[in-house]
């Protein structure tokens, strides 16, 4: 993917959605509908460096590369102590991917998964205020509680 296809992606969502109402996510009616297929991508990305010795792929856009870094930490303890210094957008993505880690946490031991909970609720917190009418910050909730 390059640059041209990242803005290719923004401007169609942007100026040509097929009806008014589809350039924006439905819940909120501001988010804007791109936002969706940019989380997705940094979140497929961040995993592979997390769980791969592969470099990122060079094509990829300079934004997207920060992105992808901006989410990838070396370990839990640094994530959790750096998170709060990065945009709001990527610490909405990041509790896209605790909450995906949540929902698979029986590998988890007790004292890992009550960390993994700790720390999910501050984010949580934290992201419902910039974004709450987001499904992820309601989901969330209800599985923290």
């Amino acid at each position: 993917m390059e640059q041209k296809d990242i803005e290719y992606i923004i401007r169609a969502h942007d100026l040509f959605p097929v009806k008014p109402s589809k350039a924006f996510r439905k819940h909120d009616g501001k988010t804007p509908s791109y936002t969706h297929s940019l989380w997705c991508l940094i979140l497929l990305y961040h995993d592979l460096l997390e769980d791969t010795t592969l470099p990122l792929p060079d094509w990829l856009p300079n934004d997207i590369i920060r992105g992808i870094n901006d989410m990838t930490f070396e370990s839990f303890t640094k994530e959790t102590k750096l998170i709060f210094r990065k945009n709001k957008e990527i610490r909405l993505f990041k509790l896209y991917d605790k909450v995906n880690n949540l929902m698979d946490s029986s590998w988890m031991s007790i004292e890992k998964k009550l960390a993994y909970n700790r720390y999910t609720e501050i984010l949580y917190q934290e992201v419902s205020t910039n974004f709450p009418k987001l499904n992820i910050t309601k989901f969330a909730k209800s599985i923290l509680c």
